[in-house]
């Protein structure tokens, strides 16, 4: 159940499954809930494997994981009701941090919505005027920088694989040097898509720990804070 590995902030990467295996689909989730899902699986210290938007557990564990589910889909928001009118808002034109904006808010003012297949925010008739005064309270667009979706992408997966070097060899000077450009990147971004603001912050922080600490690191150190930016980062890659 996942298109990214999420995983605990505070947590070190789950051990590999073993034995008999089972694999949960989590397509049908928000990244929200996949994230939460994988941070629940850590805490739990459930061994687990993320591969796209599937996750593998051992059998042995499948009781465990079950009731973590049963928690993920009671704090999932609500979704449309299918049997009522509803009207679409398409998103192609918006920045990803606006259309990430949106949702946000919409969630907050307790709309139920849903991501239809051209990436447009499909809502019930019934919640329009409450959706209008949504968009009457978001930030203009020329707020937000012109970073789309794929290009943060690749800049994610560029920490990632940085970051991988890093553990395994923390005095790859050239690595750091990656890295360290690709936080200047990161710092004059909006949170990308899929991102709260809360979220976003704490991704950036962990990278600069990592190239930029208040202190400096000894090479043990600096692996270990490798370590957890990239398992924290494989969550979006």
């Amino acid at each position: 159940m996942n298109d990214e590995e999420p995983q605990s902030p505070d947590q070190e990467t789950a051990a590999e499954p073993s034995g008999e295996l089972v694999i949960y689909d989590c397509t049908a989730w928000s990244g929200e809930s996949r994230r939460l899902f994988g941070s629940l699986l850590n805490m739990q210290g459930v061994a687990n494997a993320w591969q796209g938007t599937e996750v593998t557990v051992s059998a042995s564990d499948t009781e465990v994981v079950d009731d973590l589910v049963d928690q993920v889909m009671s704090t999932a928001r609500s979704a449309i009701d299918p049997e009522l009118p509803t009207i679409i808002y398409e998103m192609a034109d918006w920045p990803d941090a606006l259309q990430n904006e949106f949702a946000a808010q919409l969630t907050i003012s307790e709309v139920a919505y849903e991501w239809n297949v051209d990436g447009d925010i499909v809502v019930n008739e019934a919640d329009e005027d409450t959706v209008e005064e949504v968009i009457d309270m978001l930030p203009p667009v020329d707020s937000f920088d012109s970073v789309d979706g794929l290009e943060a992408q690749g800049i994610l997966n560029e920490v990632f694989m940085t970051c991988d070097r890093l553990a395994s060899k923390p005095a790859d000077g050239s690595a750091m040097e990656r890295l360290r450009s690709t936080l200047a990147e990161l710092e004059s971004m909006s949170p990308p898509f899929g991102f709260d603001d809360r979220e976003w912050a704490t991704l950036v922080a962990s990278v600069r720990d990592v190239c930029a600490p208040e202190v400096e690191l000894s090479d043990k150190s600096l692996a270990k804070a490798a370590k957890a930016t990239r398992d924290r980062v494989r969550a979006y890659v």
